[in-house]
């Protein structure tokens, strides 16, 4: 559900209660100085089955969505048979791409 939100148009009131939220979350795990496919780096956030969100410390947005297996100092590699989603920009918009 978290990325869903976070990836999505929403307020920044919106942003910040879904990460409170995961923040009370029991199970969910961190990983600092993740690298994503395109050299950002941020912290992973990980629900336990393998799937993780990586989030810009500076920013709060959602830089990547990952299934390769992260730790802290991890690069994210792309064609690796992991799925991987970098995220370019956040943002609203009137025009369709």
């Amino acid at each position: 559900m978290a990325e869903g939100l976070l990836t999505g148009p929403v307020t920044p009131g919106t942003r910040g209660a879904v990460y409170g939220l995961l923040a009370k979350q029991p199970g969910l795990t961190t990983a600092t100085n993740v690298t994503d496919p395109l050299g950002r780096v941020g912290t992973a956030i990980g629900d336990g089955n393998g799937d993780f969100l990586v989030i810009s410390p500076a920013t709060a947005d959602v830089l990547d969505q990952t299934t390769y297996p992260v730790h802290s100092g991890a690069t994210i590699l792309a064609n690796t048979g992991y799925g991987t989603e970098a995220y370019l920009s956040l943002s609203w918009t009137n025009h369709l791409p």
